[in-house]
């Protein structure tokens, strides 16, 4: 199926945060979703930047890369779960992607899973 995606201002404003695509005579809605890749080391000295990070994509659904994760610290996961609840109030999709094997790991010392950080808007 093939699909023509519009791109005029007056189209895509008419829903916020989506993008509009035209299949087979009917409009469907889209969510834009921003990606947003992970340092590999989530210690005190990245924990202003990450939390900067989170709030400025604010608003939008945003997918979190956290495939390169080989260190994370309380401060840094305090601010994950934080943008996890900020985009819940918002309605928005978080989603911690690509988790690697240590960030598992280290997840699971503080008695959560991965799925806990994500947010899906029905």
């Amino acid at each position: 199926m093939k699909s023509l995606l519009l791109t005029t201002n007056r189209v895509t404003s008419r829903r916020s945060g989506c993008l509009p695509i035209c299949s087979r005579g009917r409009v469907l809605w889209r969510k834009l979703i921003e990606t947003y890749q992970l340092p590999s080391v989530l210690d005190l000295k990245v924990a202003s930047s990450l939390r900067e990070q989170f709030v400025g994509r604010r608003g939008t659904a945003l997918r979190v890369d956290a495939s390169r994760v080989e260190r994370l610290g309380g401060l840094c996961l305090q601010i994950l779960i934080a943008a996890r609840t900020a985009w819940a109030e918002d309605r928005q999709d978080f989603m911690l992607d690509d988790v690697s094997s240590e960030l598992t790991a280290v997840l699971g010392t503080f008695g959560l899973t991965p799925l806990a950080l994500n947010y899906r808007e029905e």
